[in-house]
């Protein structure tokens, strides 16, 4: 049986009659009188809910509805009491008619047809409104960099005046020159899901990196390196890796070049059996990032540092540094991206050392961040994630994400925004509204996230 916007009288008053609780409600209301005490203590904790509704409940044509008044017009409507075994096939069913929007736009369709006890806190722990096969092809317009062709430019110039009246983020570009690029848009993630446990203890400094191989790498505050196989649950070398002096605070797993850098306390760098060791900052290492031939470190001594892989050597004439302690650190070449305690994050140039952009628009410290070709994704202590244009032309936040707690770590995948935060719960938002499309419950503070394909 389809989901109707305008249900059929018919289908809605013969579901009602086959649901135990709203049959109840509509026979007292049929024989307009309020059920008696001893009736009351053989219903369910629903059907009780719904009698609270009683004075704005009534029956027309023989269907059950709830009279609601419009606050702002006084407009009165009827809501459809809907029964327990249609509220998916309806949840999905608006979610459809409304494009695919996120949590609030398909809630309030839902209200304007649809009522039963409870549907205001379902949609944050199910996923019944969002299709996890849902895929499309959506232009998303970029500023224009100096370096795009010029025939390129030429060619969006023509469409300009149309994304800023009707493209997303019309108002942060409303005076930059913007191009449209078709980009991807899945749910990942929105499904059904399993959890996996690797390690049961539960370790708050523990510091992890996984790139999607078949090996997961893990230190902490015993000084210690491990190897874990991801698929079988078991460590994959039998002794872990020795040689700091103090706590591992950093790491990178690069499975293509058989390497392991960690870095922490003791100020030091190190590989795979210390293959390198790259010594240069005066305090404790809290963040790596590598892309190629170029590792980029961040420390308590305020210094961010470029080194090259290959020789080893760490690139003295970047003069790369912030007023706090550094957080995280990102290279995405031609640009180092960087976050420290006082909550800026600042842009670098990777080949002249030149200091491309300051965003100060955080007021707390901001623990990750995430780059790619057009976007910059931030988060900080006090639980607010940011999306910006990785343009140094673009000044405003594209879109803002709240969280109750501090976000740790943030990822972009398909133009959706994935968080991990300390009150133990990975969301997924839609990147363009900023709607909240799912809550994954991990019940401990999520330190570190990593997202491959579908896993």
């Amino acid at each position: 049986m389809a989901v109707e916007l305008v249900p059929p009288k018919e289908e809605w008053r013969d579901a009602q009659d086959r649901d135990n609780n709203i049959k109840m409600i509509k026979r007292c209301v049929g024989q307009k009188r309020q059920p008696t005490a001893e009736e009351k203590r053989s219903w369910s904790g629903e059907a009780q809910q719904l009698l609270r509704q009683w004075t704005r409940l009534r029956i027309e044509d023989g269907v059950l509805y709830r009279s609601v008044t419009d606050s702002r017009t006084q407009e009165e409507y009827l809501q459809t009491v809907c029964p327990a075994a249609r509220r998916e096939e309806v949840w999905r069913g608006v979610h459809l008619a409304v494009a695919h929007a996120g949590v609030e736009r398909t809630m309030a369709q839902l209200r304007r047809r649809f009522y039963w006890p409870g549907m205001e806190g379902e949609n944050s722990s199910n996923n019944w409104w969002v299709s996890d096969v849902f895929a499309n092809m959506v232009g998303v317009p970029v500023p224009i960099m100096e370096h795009d062709d010029d025939d390129e430019q030429e060619e969006q110039e023509d469409i300009l005046s149309n994304v800023h009246k009707d493209g997303p983020f019309k108002a942060v570009y409303s005076d930059v020159r913007t191009k449209m690029v078709e980009m991807e848009e899945r749910n990942v993630y929105c499904g059904v899901y399993n959890v996996r446990v690797l390690l049961e203890k539960e370790d708050p400094y523990r510091t992890v990196d996984y790139r999607g191989g078949a090996l997961a790498a893990l230190g902490s505050r015993d000084r210690l390196v491990r190897l874990l196989h991801v698929a079988e649950r078991k460590r994959a070398a039998p002794t872990p890796m020795k040689g700091h002096a103090g706590s591992v605070r950093a790491l990178l797993l690069c499975e293509d070049r058989r390497m392991v850098i960690s870095a922490g306390y003791d100020l030091n760098i190190r590989t795979v059996e210390c293959v390198l060791l790259l010594s240069g900052h005066s305090s404790t290492i809290t963040c790596l990032d590598q892309q190629g031939d170029t590792l980029v470190s961040g420390a308590k001594d305020c210094k961010v540092k470029v080194w090259n892989l290959q020789t080893g050597r760490c690139r003295e004439e970047l003069k790369f540094r912030h007023a706090s302690c550094v957080r995280c650190v990102k290279v995405h070449a031609p640009q180092v991206y960087s976050s420290c305690d006082r909550g800026l994050i600042k842009t670098w140039d990777l080949h002249h050392g030149a200091l491309l952009r300051v965003i100060n628009v955080h007021q707390r410290p901001v623990k990750c961040l995430y780059v790619d070709q057009w976007h910059l994704v931030s988060g900080d202590s006090d639980g607010q994630v940011m999306a910006w244009s990785s343009s140094c032309d673009a000044k405003h936040c594209l879109n803002t994400f709240i969280h109750p707690k501090e976000v740790r770590c943030v990822t972009l995948c398909f133009l959706r925004v994935i968080t991990g935060c300390m009150d133990g719960k990975v969301r997924i938002f839609h990147f363009l509204t900023g709607d909240c499309l799912r809550v994954l419950k991990t019940y401990s503070p999520v330190l570190s996230l990593h997202c491959y394909g579908f896993k």
